[in-house]
């Protein structure tokens, strides 16, 4: 499994809170990332993009739980099926689509949505956006 980081890495360390083995543990978000990295269960190749990154921030500045974060996203790479509140669907419109790619969007939570092109070629998932409604569509 091939992980693809981001170019440049946050100059700040923020503390993420990280459930494992029913005790729950801070981590940075560069430590979160290394959890994706670190998941050889996959059967997706993880990347992600700078601006998701940023947003993985804000999502824990504003109290989200990045704990679920991580388990939809690896239920989407582990080609694991999703309960319906996730309401996994295409978008359409959302960026500019190449042949063999596709946008994606789920619910991690009510209105906390996530973005991500699903490559069918290269079995990779390029995760570019996460928050709410109205960040994403400026409603």
């Amino acid at each position: 499994m091939n992980i693809v980081k981001a170019n440049t890495r946050l100059s700040t360390k923020v503390k993420v809170r990280f459930k494992m083995n029913d005790t729950v543990q801070q981590m940075t978000v560069e430590q979160f990332f290394d959890a994706l990295a670190s998941n050889n269960t996959f059967i997706y190749a993880v990347a992600y993009t700078n601006s998701f990154k940023k947003n993985v921030k804000l999502c824990y500045k504003q109290n989200l739980d990045l704990n679920e974060l991580y388990r939809v996203i690896e239920s989407i790479a582990k080609l694991e099926k999703l309960p319906p509140q996730n309401r996994v669907h295409r978008l359409s419109g959302y960026g500019k689509e190449r042949k063999g790619e596709k946008y994606m969007e789920c619910h991690v939570a009510p209105d906390w949505l996530l973005i991500w092109v699903q490559k069918e070629d290269e079995m990779i998932l390029v995760f570019t956006n996460t928050g709410s409604h109205s960040k994403m569509f400026g409603i």
